[in-house]
């Protein structure tokens, strides 16, 4: 639909399209048009929302998740019914990400703290 957009073509007529897709999406300082690929964006939004459900944010749509899909804030389902939301479903899928990158650091009895790993 992006390149739709630019390039203004229709259903029935397709416009020639005299710069790559490569080319647009490269940052505007770069000589690109500086257009965010969508696929990194959604991956991006949704590490975001999966992040927040594990940080026990105490937001409605955090709750209602959670208690739709019977998850912790620690642990999010893995289970997969045929109700299963395609928002869930992503969310699932970043898990591995999610976990490449995090730690579990336990303190002196005040609990557990989630971070970022590094490098």
């Amino acid at each position: 639909m992006q390149r739709q957009f630019i390039w203004g073509d229709t259903k029935h007529n397709r416009r020639f399209h005299a710069i790559g897709w490569d080319r647009i999406t490269v940052p505007k300082d770069s000589g690109g048009l500086g257009i965010r690929k969508l696929e990194a964006m959604n991956k991006a939004c949704l590490l975001k929302l999966n992040w927040k459900l594990r940080e026990n944010s105490d937001e409605l749509w955090c709750k209602v998740l959670r208690a739709k899909y019977e998850c912790d804030n620690s642990n999010i389902s893995s289970t997969r019914r045929v109700s299963t939301s395609s928002l869930w479903k992503a969310l699932i899928n970043l898990q591995p990400m999610i976990e490449k990158f995090t730690v579990w650091s336990a303190g002196m009895g005040e609990g557990s703290m989630l971070g970022v790993k590094r490098g």
